[in-house]
């Protein structure tokens, strides 16, 4: 079984690819769908040495980094730094003497050729006294200073040094596995681990668990498991188990978990526990963890602190934030206090679902019970602030983490710059960009990939063209996605020759060029209106042995019905057929909408039918566009038909269906119908801004404003947020039947609801009262304009220098005409 799956996923590949390429920039997570997938990765898989090297080094030295991480991920720690698995920490060994490593460094600094020989040679003559303690402390130290992809060149090192083999270089080669697996660097460590394979030097227990626990969220924990698949008694850890059922947890493979579980435990290989249970719960969803809760309690483990905040944490991440504080609760209850890990699982996941609000109470709470915050809890609510789009906020934060001594990896840079490009700041952006080269960071996938969507989206397709280069100057290969990314944005920038030429660069770099990134082309060169240019892009498509796609097709379609080609457009869906490819509710919707615009409803009806006729199930889309289509033609009998057949079929009517009805009502000044639509329509969904807009105007035009002023006093009552259009129609509509007081309330209404008035709303009120001969009203609105600060233009003068000049109010004419010049503009 086993075998299979490592077949399946082609592990061996991945690890191969992982070996001959590695990086400076720290120990790649597993790929995500998203920034915030990776963000919550990062978060709760627990304090690596690149972001907070003072923490990490305490808890080396004090033999307890992997209960600290255990605290911070839910998964069960591997076991503490000992010469034995059982052996106790020593007390007067606990701290290392920085005095004696200092003086080795600059002593190995000052040494003719490789400045880590004299280092290396200290870890021998501690090997071979059996000091194995302090040989994983100096290793620790050596490893620090040299940083992620040491390990080559450490290798070499140590082959330079101690030629030969024997036992104590092979516990030097052993314990450098471990302090790099600890350290959070596994490709280093397996680096290691497969040097002293190719050598035949065995590993110990220690380190192959250690090890499988650094590789636990990567695929490479498979061949691993294999690797050291040996009658040591290394299999029979519950460390190794739980790494890699926790591994099948989280990628979903619930019957291979548990089938492992089983053959392992029936074999005698595998005694249950709580850290194999705990692995397992940490790498599930809420709901089969708490299965795996149920098994647990029932071969007689209780739950402990890893397990409750394993807990907490996957129903913070999934939202479920109120059981999450109840477990919290239960867990106090039964003896067991919250812990640092609980309050940032907690306050995590109100960052991440964005209710600050209830972030600040958690972390009163925590301060309340004499805990205090970390590096995790700040980096939890910078990145609550930035998702929440208060970017200030989240920067400042951010200054403050860095100005406490922490050091935030690629990763968390990584979410910030996505909320940055989301923000369009991109000057700030720009600035985090420096920051993280001052650090030394290097940009991985995640971050070239965030950089060149984010700057496509804002239109700096140039920029996202340099990311592109230098993503691949770094031997980083863009993906599809990043290529899609370009041309969507070269294409909305109507960059098409640019489009084609990035194409062609696609295909002299052998990148692979598949159906997305043409489809991208052929719709922009489709609603630009290039149909040449996207029907040379269909033929080139298909020369490259690349299938077209039902998407293709529509794209196609789709241009063709907005250069009013319909029977172009008719013709290519059945050119689809005939290619294999079915066409679905997209391609019949177009075609169905450009009929309506043409106004044959004739042809949409039989369209509409040969669609039903072929087994295509219209959409809500579908049907709008169809009730669209008989309103257009005055058809509202039937349109409203459409709307009863809908709801007979169990298809959900959405807001533009209803506002689409309501307002071939409102046109036909069915006032009635229209309101009794709107009755309707609160029965399913909510109306929108602009349902109120058509019954408001509706009843204006139809001259029932006392109707329509109580259904915006009743919206506003309720707090219905209004567009500026439902005021300013009621208020034209005052001014036409002669009650400019009402229009001047109104017009204050309007200011009150947060609207700004601007000259063009004053002239459209100023000009009815003028035609009307209302000069002294108009007179009215023209000082609310000037006391509001909104300086007359051309049009608004005119309008009033004629009405006053029809009416012989010199007086006034002159006034206004000295309020114009103290303005800037020409009298007449």
């Amino acid at each position: 079984m086993l075998l299979v799956l490592r077949q399946q996923l082609k592990f061996r590949s991945f690890l191969r690819k992982s070996r001959n390429s590695p990086r400076a920039g720290g120990s790649t997570p597993p790929p995500f769908s998203s920034v915030t997938a990776a963000a919550a990765y990062d978060l709760f898989r627990g304090v690596s040495g690149s972001e907070d090297d003072r923490l990490a080094e305490e808890e080396f030295l004090s033999s307890r980094l992997g209960v600290v991480g255990a605290g911070q991920h839910g998964a069960s720690p591997p076991p503490p730094l000992s010469s034995q698995p059982g052996e106790a920490p020593a007390e007067d060994e606990s701290v290392l003497d920085g005095a004696r490593v200092g003086a080795a460094m600059a002593c190995s600094s000052s040494s003719p050729g490789d400045p880590r020989l004299s280092l290396l040679s200290e870890c021998y003559d501690l090997a071979r006294s059996g000091r194995r303690r302090e040989l994983k402390r100096t290793l620790h130290h050596l490893v620090r200073r040299e940083g992620y992809g040491s390990a080559a060149s450490l290798c070499k090192s140590l082959l330079d040094c101690f030629g030969g083999r024997d036992g104590d270089v092979d516990l030097v080669w052993d314990s450098l596995v471990e302090v790099y697996a600890r350290r959070e660097m596994p490709r280093d460590a397996l680096f290691v681990f497969d040097e002293m394979n190719l050598r035949s030097v065995s590993s110990s227990a220690d380190a192959c668990q250690s090890l499988m626990h650094s590789l636990r969220n990567t695929d490479m924990v498979w061949d691993l498991y294999e690797k050291i698949r040996r009658p040591q008694g290394i299999l029979s850890s519950s460390c190794i188990h739980g790494a890699l059922l926790g591994h099948l947890c989280r990628h979903g493979w619930m019957k291979e978990a548990v089938s492992l579980f089983q053959d392992k435990r029936g074999s005698g290989e595998l005694q249950p526990c709580l850290t194999v249970f705990n692995a397992m719960i940490a790498g599930s969803s809420t709901f089969v963890a708490k299965s795996f809760l149920s098994l647990m309690i029932r071969s007689g483990f209780p739950p402990d602190e890893t397990t409750y905040n394993s807990l907490i944490q996957r129903l913070s991440l999934e939202g479920s934030l109120e059981e999450a504080l109840a477990l919290s609760a239960a867990m106090e209850q039964e003896g067991m206090e919250n812990g640092v890990a609980t309050f940032n699982a907690l306050i995590y996941g109100f960052c991440l679902h964005r209710m600050m609000n209830m972030v600040w109470k958690v972390v009163k709470m925590m301060l309340t019970r004499g805990l205090s915050p970390g590096y995790l809890t700040y980096r939890a609510l910078m990145i609550g602030h930035f998702q929440s789009g208060n970017v200030e906020e989240g920067l400042k934060l951010k200054d403050a983490i860095l100005a406490r001594g922490f050091q935030m990896n690629i990763i968390t840079y990584n979410i910030l710059l996505h909320s940055l490009c989301e923000a369009g700041r991109l000057d700030e952006v720009e600035r985090l960009l420096t920051e993280i080269r001052r650090h030394g960071l290097e940009l991985d996938h995640v971050a070239y990939s965030t950089l060149i969507h984010g700057f496509c989206k804002l239109g700096e397709t140039h920029r996202a063209l340099e990311l592109s280069r230098a993503m691949a100057t770094r031997g980083i290969a863009p993906n599809s996605y990043n290529h899609l990314s370009v041309l969507l944005a070269l294409c909305g920038k109507n960059l098409l020759r640019e489009a084609r030429q990035y194409l062609c660069h696609l295909r002299r770099e052998a990148r692979q060029v598949d159906a997305v990134l043409y489809n991208a082309a052929v719709d922009g060169h489709a609603k630009a209106g290039d149909l040449n240019g996207a029907l040379l892009l269909l033929g080139e498509m298909m020369k490259s042995g690349i299938s077209p796609t039902v998407v293709t097709f529509n794209s196609l379609v789709h241009g063709l019905c907005c250069c009013g080609k319909l029977a172009e457009g008719r013709a290519l869906m059945a050119a689809m057929v005939r290619q294999g490819l079915a066409p679905n509710a997209v391609s019949y919707t177009t075609l169905l909408d450009a009929y309506c615009r043409e106004g044959d409803v004739g042809a949409m009806v039989d369209l509409f039918d040969e669609m039903v006729g072929r087994g295509v199930a219209p959409n809500t889309v579908t049907y709008s566009v169809i009730m669209k289509g008989f309103c257009r033609a005055g058809q509202l009998g039937k349109a409203a038909a459409v709307l009863k057949d809908m709801h007979a079929k169990g298809i959900p009517a959405d807001q533009i269906a209803f506002n689409t009805l309501i307002q071939g009502f409102c046109e036909a000044r069915d006032v009635g119908m229209a309101l009794h639509l709107h009755d309707e329509m609160l029965k399913h969904v909510r109306p929108t801004p602009v349902t109120y807009n058509l019954l408001v105007n509706a009843l204006c035009v139809s001259h029932n404003l006392c109707a329509a002023e109580t259904l915006v006093g009743d919206l506003l009552e309720k707090g219905v947020r209004l567009r500026k259009f439902a005021f300013t129609a009621l208020i034209k509509a005052q001014c036409v039947v002669g009650s400019p007081q009402k229009a001047v309330l109104l017009f204050q209404n309007m200011i009150q609801a947060g609207f700004d008035a601007s000259v063009e709303d004053y002239t459209a009120v100023i000009h009815r009262l003028c035609k009307r001969r209302r000069l002294k009203d108009a007179k009215v609105f023209l000082n609310m304009m000037l006391r509001a600060g909104v300086h007359p233009d051309q049009m608004l003068f005119d309008v009033v220098h004629e009405a006053f000049s029809r009416g012989d109010d010199r007086r006034s004419m002159l006034a206004w005409q000295g309020k114009i010049l103290m303005s800037g503009l020409p009298s007449k």
